[in-house]
């Protein structure tokens, strides 16, 4: 093999440049794929990474009554299967002056017990750290609060503890919500205290929070507790872990049900809070993962054209090998020792170019729940990554190799004959000018020998990229449509309705003035009266809504089937079906908590519904999760969390405000009656973030289908050199030549057109449909008829635009000097 030596480092020395570019190239896109490949995984694992690093509760128990339940947190922690426990006391604590309700409607602060944010349940502190224990004076607000008041890591701040006995002066005296706002302002009540800002972060369920339920929260330690006690706001969560995890969940929620209580009582799951994140991330997930495929792929198509093409040229000194003793092993060899060079460069470059990047990732949400920012060395595929780059880029290699060392090729590529396509002949046929037959046949013949060019491939690579970008444009139609369109997310209507009260008897009577109120009105063209709970079906705990009609009929999306109308039948969202084993038609079992025998629902739909939950820290509905009953179904059989909100129709002409005055006069307190626009699941507002991300896709795919047509054009001018000055010598002109060329670019494009666009559209459509249907959500998939007509010129004239070069280098051939260096 010392011929193979020498004949390698020959070449290596003559062309170690291109022997440079092309492990360059191997590396980078290798890398840049790498980097989206382990970012999606960092991505992906986010949350639960974070959940082990926090030491993260299981379960949230939230009694609806608060201190009133009766519910006592010792009793939760002597349950056999609770290993550890925390207790969180609310307290209302915000900054003065308070500048309207809303300060004090939004607003969450939790006292610890030195226990639940410290020693488990901990905080994700994304800035600073947590209070100390043994100081009152310290705090640590969500990054929600933070943004509102403008404060950061080490600011003070003026603030007011609003208790409990304050809210029953106000009552006792008859005193307004905005009048009290006034007075607290003023001094005359609440606790005046000066708080420093410690650290930024809250609890990793609070991170991924649906529109409407997102709070103003402070944490403070057990020290403030101590030196406020009358501080409690009367409400508390006990936040639980439990010995075997999440597989003690319904054990669990039977017991705590079994203790002594008074009122509904609610839990907060890690798989639910999970599920949500996931939702929440799924989007950036599935961009970095379509990222990387299409840099891998457009990798391999630039790596293996530029190995394809070096190959080729250098398979025009093997005859002159092969006289001289060479044998084809030993060809082969010479050509897989370069591209051993290429890969094992290519490949290092990759891994590291991996690793540098990680800092970019986790994005989108995910970015605020990692919990180890920084670099990051995923060794799964950065070991998996540089074997595949080195794999991929010999295999690139070998083909070529094999393919130019065969024998009889550079005998019979020179006397080939190569018949005409079908194309070229009708062009003929036609009468069309000589300039366009020549272009349609530069186009699809390939040539033979040394003026063979890679047409087949070329119009396969056209098509399918003009396929991808009408695809991704399909898709990304489609995903505007979802975001844009809350029917198909499950919000049907225009305005939900809700009202509170001093006591549930108040909150119920209000309710009814309310109902009447909007029967009578001409503002509302149709609503419903719900209730949201929940419901056991065949054991498993489900977020549920009940619905009445009041006048007409409104309720969420149905996408198959119908819509409940007696007290036995159930419809269910996708994932839910799913997680029960179930389908339309089925019977389930809904058993209720209080226990007794078990009531048969018959499943006659599959429904959509937007994020609604009793309050912030409860389980929620959201696409393809999620429970919808009838409203007096739903009160025998889930426990009873209140009176619920008014789903209403406006009617033409009317809008938010326009209602919310109308209604105003049916209590004395403003902030009893809420009427509330439309509010989108995170994972709605995750896809709405990255719904720029197909038509990013799509420039890019452009580029590459443009720089596939250049590249084609480049090299059937430089191997066509000798044909093209025979055309001048035969009387071809400048502009003649120039016009072939042109014709040439039309025709590729022409064809890319007209297959890539259906292929495309069809594509497109299933992919769209299938994401929805993973979704649970209406899968109404958008064609933009407009943008693909408009298409059609623009991809022409771009063709056109970058024949340009080309056909100006062709125009420009010398044909003596052509013909004379041939």
């Amino acid at each position: 093999m010392t011929a193979v030596g020498y004949r390698f480092r020959a070449e290596l020395r003559a062309r170690w440049r291109s022997v440079a570019v092309l492990a360059l190239l191997a590396g980078i896109a290798g890398g840049v794929t790498l980097a989206a490949i382990a970012g999606a995984r960092r991505t992906d694992s986010a949350f639960s990474r974070l959940l082990t690093a926090t030491h993260a509760a299981q379960v949230l128990v939230n009694p609806d009554f608060g201190n009133d339940s009766e519910l006592d947190p010792k009793a939760i922690a002597r349950l056999p299967m609770v290993s550890e426990v925390g207790v969180g006391r609310g307290l209302i604590v915000v900054p003065v002056p308070l500048e309207n309700v809303a300060d004090l409607d939004t607003a969450l602060s939790l006292g610890s017990d030195g226990h639940v944010g410290y020693s488990m349940a901990r905080l994700h502190v994304v800035e600073g750290r947590m209070p100390d224990t043994t100081r009152a004076d310290e705090v640590l607000v969500n990054q929600r609060f933070a943004d509102h008041y403008g404060v950061d890591v080490g600011s003070e701040f003026d603030a007011v503890i609003v208790t409990a006995d304050d809210f029953a002066t106000f009552e006792d005296r008859d005193i307004s919500i905005p009048d009290g706002i006034t007075a607290i302002n003023r001094g005359q009540f609440g606790t005046r205290i000066r708080l420093r800002v410690t650290g930024i972060g809250g609890p990793p369920e609070s991170l991924v929070v649906d529109e409407g339920f997102e709070q103003r929260a402070t944490v403070l330690g057990p020290a403030f507790l101590r030196q406020h006690p009358r501080a409690d706001a009367n409400f508390f969560g006990v936040s639980v872990r439990l010995r075997h995890g999440v597989a003690d969940l319904p054990a669990f929620k039977r017991a705590v049900q079994a203790l002594p209580h008074k009122g509904a009582i609610e839990f907060q799951t890690t798989p639910v809070t999970e599920a949500k994140v996931s939702r929440a991330v799924r989007p950036s997930v599935g961009a970095l993962t379509v990222f990387a495929l299409v840099i891998a792929l457009t990798g391999l198509l630039l790596v293996g054209q530029a190995i394809a093409r070096q190959t080729f040229l250098d398979s025009i000194d093997h005859p002159t090998l092969r006289a001289l003793g060479f044998g084809r092993v030993q060809l082969v060899v010479t050509t897989m020792l370069r591209g051993a060079v290429v890969a094992v460069a290519g490949a290092v470059l990759a891994v590291v170019i991996a690793v540098v990047a990680s800092p970019l990732a986790p994005i989108g949400v995910a970015r605020g729940i990692e919990p180890d920012p920084g670099l990051s060395f995923d060794g799964a595929v950065l070991a998996s990554g540089f074997l595949a780059v080195l794999g991929a880029v010999l295999a690139l290699a070998a083909l070529p190799a094999w393919w130019y060392t065969r024998a009889a090729r550079f005998r019979a590529d020179e006397q080939m004959s190569v018949r005409p396509s079908r194309l070229t002949g009708w062009v003929g046929a036609s009468g069309a000018s000589a300039v366009a037959g020549t272009g349609v046949r530069m186009a699809l013949e390939p040539g033979r020998g040394r003026t063979a060019v890679p047409v087949r491939t070329t119009i396969v690579g056209a098509v399918l990229a003009v396929a991808t970008v009408v695809a991704a444009l399909v898709f990304a139609s489609s995903l505007d449509h979802l975001v844009s369109t809350p029917r198909l997310y499950g919000w049907s209507w225009d305005v939900r309705v809700e009202n509170g009260g001093d006591s549930a008897a108040s909150a119920r009577a209000l309710h009814t003035d309310v109902r009447k109120a909007m029967t009578a009105s001409k503002r509302v063209a149709s609503f419903s009266d719900t209730v949201i709970s929940r419901v056991n079906l065949d054991g498993v705990t489900v977020t549920a809504l009940g619905v009445a009609p009041a006048k007409g009929r409104v309720e969420p999306t149905i996408v198959s089937g119908r819509a409940p109308r007696a007290a036995d039948e159930v419809a269910l969202g996708a994932k839910t079906l799913d997680r029960i084993g179930a389908r339309i038609s089925d019977t389930v079992q809904a058993r209720p908590d209080a226990g007794g025998s078990p009531t048969p629902l018959r499943i006659v739909g599959r429904v959509v519904l937007p994020g609604l939950g009793t309050y912030p820290g409860s389980d929620k509905t959201a696409l393809g999760e999620g429970a919808l009953l009838t409203r007096a179904s739903l009160r025998e059989l889930g426990p009873d969390f209140g009176v619920g909100p008014f789903l209403v129709r406006l009617a033409t002409g009317t809008d938010r405000t326009t209602l919310t005055r109308s209604l105003r006069g049916l209590s004395p307190d403003p902030t009893a009656i809420s009427v509330i626009g439309l509010e989108r699941p995170s994972d709605i507002v995750s896809y709405e973030h990255v719904r720029s991300t197909p038509l990013l896709l799509a420039g890019l795919l452009a580029l590459l289908a443009i720089g596939t047509v250049a590249h084609a054009l480049a090299t059937a001018v430089r191997r066509r050199r000798r044909d093209l000055a025979l055309l001048k010598t035969l009387g071809f002109t400048r502009r003649q030549i120039l016009g072939a060329v042109a014709w040439q670019a039309t025709t590729l494009a022409g064809l890319a057109l007209l297959f890539g666009i259906p292929v495309g559209v069809i594509v497109g459509r299933w992919a769209w449909t299938a994401l929805a249907d993973d979704l649970g959500t209406l899968a109404e998939p958008i064609v933009p008829v407009l943008a693909l007509v408009l298409s059609v010129p623009l991809v022409l004239l771009v063709a056109n635009l970058v024949a340009f070069v080309p056909g100006r280098i062709a125009a420009r051939l010398r044909p003596a000097t052509v013909l004379r260096s041939e």
